[in-house]
């Protein structure tokens, strides 16, 4: 009890922190109103102008399980996770001030994020560096929550960023986790590119997972759990209400028999489950089955291509 109240006493400080940093940013906003960087003449989840011509760009990623690179925002360092399984740009509060991010009051929107639903508000950043590229200006999402955390690298910081496909969209990806290196080539005439879905099949059955660089592993939506075996329906119905997020997975995993992917067939391994989507399918048709975390098989090298729509896995 005791722990409980004392975790509900820190995520509590934790918003007020986050809602302090937020009304910092629009009192800036305030006293110094721009126009041309309002969020509402932006198309927020269209492709973020490239400044200057794309080219091929390799970045080291820094430690840890995730593809998470050093990067600039307004000229600011940050680290910031290449996410394919993100639409926007997302920054925390505390990185959002680091790099004075502009936030008009008002604008806000819902987030789907893995087991629920959260408020985000909607800014502007000038600048968006990643190895030598450079785009912006750009939307990006601050979640009012500081539950919704990403820390990439060891020394747990709270300034961060999550990079997604309005940025990554227009680059076939090679996420090469024996090198420790994530390497950009640009497609021409792809912009903003929608989330890529694979089939996966696993125990003979087929399903549709999201290509998502930013899970550390395979997440299932409890309809799939259950349908494997995996979990009774009890505990798939009460997961599919509660909308549990990735704190209670990781508790509470369960292991995979083994499943195959881009033409590879992989051996047992462990799995999530994390209710992360709702009853509206895909453009397919398919009905979505979870996510695909790249991260949690290893030593491989995993090409995302937007422009053929495919996802290739070789040895590194």
């Amino acid at each position: 009890m005791k722990a409980a109240l004392a975790l509900a006493l820190a995520l509590g400080g934790c918003v007020a922190d986050n809602r302090a940093l937020l009304a910092e940013l629009e009192a800036s906003a305030r006293a110094h109103p721009r126009r041309e960087l309002d969020p509402v003449a932006l198309r927020v989840a269209g492709a973020v102008p490239a400044l200057g011509r794309l080219r091929p760009a390799a970045l080291r990623m820094l430690p840890g399980k995730l593809p998470a690179v050093s990067g600039l925002v307004n000229g600011h360092p940050l680290p910031l996770l290449l996410d394919t399984g993100a639409t926007l740009v997302t920054l925390s509060a505390q990185g959002a001030r680091e790099v004075g991010l502009y936030l008009p009051p008002g604008s806000s929107a819902r987030v789907a994020a893995p087991g629920n639903r959260t408020r985000h508000r909607i800014g502007v950043f000038e600048t968006l560096e990643l190895g030598g590229l450079r785009f912006g200006p750009g939307a990006a999402t601050i979640p009012e929550s500081a539950a919704y955390r990403f820390r990439p690298a060891g020394g747990g910081s709270r300034a961060y960023g999550i990079v997604g496909l309005t940025v990554l969209g227009r680059f076939r990806l090679h996420f090469d986790f024996a090198r420790r290196e994530v390497r950009l080539d640009p497609c021409p005439g792809v912009g903003a590119a929608g989330s890529l879905w694979v089939p996966v099949e696993i125990s003979g059955k087929r399903y549709w997972l999201l290509v998502d660089s930013g899970a550390e592993r395979v997440v299932l939506e409890p309809w799939v759990a259950l349908e494997l075996g995996l979990i009774k329906a009890r505990e798939a119905k009460e997961l599919s209400q509660r909308g549990e997020g990735f704190g209670r997975a990781r508790r509470n995993g369960v292991r995979l028999p083994g499943l195959s992917v881009a033409s590879r067939s992989f051996g047992p391994r462990s799995a999530w489950i994390v209710h992360t989507f709702g009853e509206d399918y895909p453009k397919g048709g398919f009905r979505p089955g979870g996510l695909l975390g790249l991260a949690g098989f290893g030593k491989l090298v995993w090409t995302v291509d937007f422009a053929a729509r495919q996802l290739r896995v070789e040895d590194p």
